[in-house]
Parts: C-alpha cells; sequence; structure tokens
C-alpha cells in the first residue's frame, strides 16, 4: 500500500494532455518504479533468508559440538564395560586354573 502512495506522490496530477506528460509514460514509470520496488522487496527478503538460516546453520553446529562430546564419551564408557565383562566371563576358567596354578607350585616350593 505504501509503494502506491508513494507512486502517486512521485508522479505528476493528470490534467489536459500535454501539460505533464502521456498518461501512457505515467504508467510505464508507474511500472518501472513498482517493478524496482518489489524486486528490492524479494532481494531484501532472500537475505534475510539467507541470514537466519545461517544462523540456524550456527546455532544447530554449536548444539552438536556441545552434545557429542559427551555422547561419545559415554559410549567410549559403555564398550569398555561390555569388553571387560565380556572377556572376564570368558577369561574366568583360565584364572581359576592360573590360579590353581600357582598355589601349587607355592605348596610344592614350601615342601
Amino acid at each position: 500500500m505504501d509503494a502506491g502512495k508513494e507512486f502517486n506522490r512521485d508522479e505528476p496530477q493528470a490534467g489536459p494532455e500535454g501539460q505533464r506528460g502521456s498518461s501512457s509514460g505515467r504508467a510505464r514509470a508507474g511500472r518501472e518504479h513498482a517493478e524496482d520496488w518489489a524486486d528490492e522487496f524479494v532481494q531484501r527478503g532472500r537475505r534475510s533468508a539467507e541470514q537466519f538460516a545461517d544462523l540456524v546453520r550456527k546455532e544447530i553446529r554449536e548444539q552438536i559440538q556441545a552434545v557429542q562430546p559427551r555422547d561419545a564419551h559415554q559410549d567410549v564408557i559403555k564398550v569398555v564395560q561390555q569388553f571387560i565383562r565380556a572377556h572376564t566371563k570368558a577369561a574366568a576358567p583360565v584364572m581359576e586354573a592360573a590360579s590353581r596354578t600357582v598355589t601349587a607350585t607355592k605348596k610344592r616350593n614350601r615342601a
């Protein structure tokens, strides 16, 4: 709406033909002015959208960096715990046999 007001303010008032330009010339100038205004409006919208997208990307990147190390650390702890549990169960018979051997060797050395 404001563009229409600007258009009417900038253009000469209608009068008898030949005094202030033809009506087709004013119409052409008005269209050009409206097109320029619309182009500028679209460009501003695109710039704003790009700036907003950059802001969102930055925020997402920061949030991922803030969360990722903690989760990665917890994942490593879980993997190590699983490894220890699995290998402790698998190694239990070997550890028992080694313990018996050490105990038997100590008894023989004392005797």
